[in-house]
């Protein structure tokens, strides 16, 4: 099974890697600022752990354009 989804926070590569992630969300707050990515790309894969600086909406947003920055990025390549 071949499975990869940029910015989903679980894959399979290949079922060579298998992977997860954990966050906490700050106290009050809904979202959190922290991602990660592991995902093919044409010239091998991508492994990214973003952290959006901050807490809550603002570095959640931060943290999803960057993610989707650096699939967008691999995929040109």
């Amino acid at each position: 099974m071949s499975s990869s989804y940029c910015g989903s926070g679980v894959a399979v590569v290949d079922q060579l890697v298998e992977w997860a992630t954990a966050t906490r969300v700050r106290p009050g707050e809904r979202v959190a600022g922290d991602l990660a990515v592991l995902a093919p790309a044409p010239a091998g894969a991508i492994i990214a752990a973003v952290d959006g600086l901050g807490h809550g909406p603002a570095a959640a947003r931060a943290a999803r354009v960057a993610l989707r920055e650096a699939c967008l990025s691999a995929e040109a390549d």
